[in-house]
């Protein structure tokens, strides 16, 4: 199992940390980074930038879809 330490760290300890949703999307606007959402971080309590995972993504297209009919 794994020690609690070791998920920290590999969850957030290099990560760039951002205090709101909105600080971190506008850093995904200033760098034209496309493809990549902010979300919150259950270990630090801040944001992080990364890529959404497959349900996400699906949730995204899902909305999209809805919005043009």
């Amino acid at each position: 199992m794994a020690s609690k330490r070791r998920l920290r760290r590999k969850a957030c300890g290099a990560k760039l940390r951002f205090n709101s949703h909105e600080e971190a999307l506008i850093f995904l606007q200033e760098r034209h980074l496309r493809g990549m959402a902010p979300y919150p971080c259950g270990f630090c309590g801040h944001y992080h930038v990364g890529h959404p995972n497959r349900h996400q993504r699906q949730a995204i297209t899902a909305s999209k879809d809805k919005t043009l009919w």
